[in-house]
């Protein structure tokens, strides 16, 4: 049988890139280098200095590879391939295979020491963009009663964790903004989390890494309502945040913000297992916009995708212009900025948002679950984005042709005056809390 020639080309091209892509992935290719020193980071003008001496992380170094533990969590939630009941530790190596890290031993008070297992997932595989893995901890628990703290050992190092619990309750959505820097609108902010509220959400897990004290003020001013729930992660590391000459480009976000964001999430959804059934990772900058003919909350989006085992209801996003001056004339932000891309123009994977079941996934990426060993995990429903989808308000690189696709939105007006309201409602709130604090 004769092939036409450029069949065969295609062919060798394919077998070629398959070839390489097994030894690039092969122990051979990584067995003079399987890890990232430390003092790398700081060559390159996209990653930070050497780790920081901190009280706050615990740090193993072992013949060239660091491994860096944060919390401790009682996890209490039960999964066929995920090793729970036991205590969870989300960690971060410089290492790229779980074999590369070794042994890790745990021990509660007088206990016999117990081998740690330890996981990771291709879904949450960043090694290349970060030079830094995620991986799961899981300590058996070999105790009838858990104690308050656990010994973890690697070779001779030990380090001692308190063993945090999540608190138990009974919300349907819970919000975690993790690793939290930068400045922000005090008016805006307060937007955002009556927003959120307006629609259902009651609990909101922030973890703060660097914020002026205007943004601190409406943290703690939520704080003492009991809505907002705060969690400081410092980085072992020096970070620079990056500040642009156009005010059009966004910053980038610090190199190693990358690396440590996953260990947050998953800490506040681990923490939040007990008191919310859903949880949903959203930015500052993120708002969910719903058709107010199909739903009037939240929860009655989630309600009409409910089925046994839904793991997740996926959100699509659209970008909103606020840096090209496509606004309407509004004193508020979401009603001011409306102008977004049309739903043509929009991409299913343009860094979707979703709620997550906190039953029914053990762990989670910034988008999505990034754990599918489970046999319960069987509906995976995406929301059409005339029903709904995640508002995000990004700068643009340029205003040029890009923007003749964008089209005004009307969804959020049959909400404006009960919103609007609100806003100017809690913002008086909020003045007359700091006058009397």
């Amino acid at each position: 049988m004769n092939f036409p020639r450029f069949t065969i080309i295609r062919l060798i091209t394919v077998l070629l890139l398959l070839f390489l892509y097994f030894v690039l992935q092969s122990d051979y290719w990584f067995s003079q280098r399987t890890y990232i020193l430390p003092k790398l980071h700081e060559k390159s003008s996209n990653r930070s200095s050497l780790p920081l001496k901190s009280a706050e992380w615990h740090i193993f170094y072992s013949q060239g590879t660091s491994l860096y533990v944060h919390r401790a969590i009682y996890d209490s939630r039960k999964f066929e391939n995920w090793q729970s009941p036991c205590v969870t530790l989300y960690v971060l190596s410089n290492v790229r295979r779980v074999k590369s890290i070794g042994s890790i031993f745990c021990k509660y008070g007088n206990a016999k020491e117990v081998e740690a297992v330890v996981l990771w997932t291709n879904e949450a595989y960043r090694y290349p963009f970060t030079g830094l893995q995620e991986y799961v901890i899981h300590c058996p628990i070999n105790v009838q009663i858990v104690p308050n703290r656990i010994k973890i050992r690697k070779e001779k190092e030990v380090a001692e964790l308190t063993i945090e619990k999540p608190q138990p309750g009974n919300e349907v959505i819970s919000v975690c903004v993790p690793i939290t820097y930068g400045s922000f609108d005090t008016k805006q902010l307060i937007e955002w989390f009556e927003f959120l509220r307006f629609f259902g959400v009651r609990t909101i897990d922030i973890t703060i890494w660097r914020v002026p004290d205007n943004v601190l003020k409406v943290f703690k001013y939520y704080e003492q309502q009991n809505v907002v729930f705060i969690n400081k992660m410092e980085l072992p590391f020096k970070v620079s945040i990056d500040s642009r000459q156009n005010k059009l480009k966004p910053s980038r976000k610090p190199y190693l913000i990358k690396a440590f964001m996953p260990m947050a999430l998953n800490e506040c959804f681990i923490m939040n297992h007990l008191r919310s059934k859903y949880v949903l990772s959203l930015d500052f900058d993120e708002h969910i916009i719903m058709n107010s003919s199909h739903f009037s909350s939240f929860h009655e989006l989630i309600q009409s995708y409910e089925k046994p085992g839904l793991v997740q209801v996926e959100l699509c996003k659209l970008r909103y212009d606020v840096s090209c001056n496509m606004k309407v004339d509004d004193k508020y932000f979401i009603f001011q900025h409306r102008y977004r891309q049309n739903i043509s123009s929009a991409s299913v994977l343009d860094n979707p948002k979703s709620f997550i079941t906190t039953s029914n996934c053990p762990y989670i990426g910034n988008h999505f679950c990034v754990w599918y060993n489970e046999k319960s995990q069987k509906e995976f429903p995406k929301v059409k984005l005339h029903l709904a989808h995640i508002a995000h308000y990004r700068k643009w690189k340029t205003c040029g042709e890009e923007l003749e696709y964008f089209e005004l939105d009307d969804a959020l007006l049959p909400f404006k005056s009960d919103l609007t309201a609100r806003f100017d409602r809690e913002m008086r709130k909020y003045q007359e809390f700091y006058k009397l604090n």
